[in-house]
């Protein structure tokens, strides 16, 4: 198998080992952003303000997730995977899971009701 690989790379030369590019999505209003389902590898950061009725992201995968100016009515974070998010801006309800490893950054996130904050540790 290891002989097939060297073929390849023979052929196509070093082009498996180069850097992917940054993927870059904008999405221009109105449409509106109302769940993340988040199972890669990589980054998501929502640049600017945004108005959603409701939130939901679930992190599964290996990477952060950062929105910083959100308007929106229930946002519910449910994070099993590895990184860390970040969300500020202002919610009529907050609900965060943690069960995966990294820190949640809710601090700057104002909700009009008390929030829901659950976290595992252990194996």
């Amino acid at each position: 198998m290891a002989n097939s690989f060297w073929r390849w790379k023979r052929v196509f030369g070093n082009s498996l080992i180069k850097k992917a590019d940054k993927l870059l999505i904008s999405i221009s209003t109105p449409p509106t952003l109302t769940k993340i389902d988040f199972d890669g590898v990589g980054n998501i950061n929502i640049k600017g303000s945004f108005s959603s009725p409701g939130l939901i992201v679930n992190s599964k995968g290996v990477g952060n997730f950062t929105a910083r100016e959100l308007d929106g009515g229930h946002v519910h974070i449910s994070s099993e995977g590895v990184g860390n998010i970040s969300i500020a801006g202002t919610a009529d309800s907050v609900e965060i899971r943690s069960e995966g490893v990294g820190n949640i950054d809710a601090g700057e996130l104002k909700s009009r009701r008390l929030p829901f904050i659950h976290r595992e540790w252990g194996m």
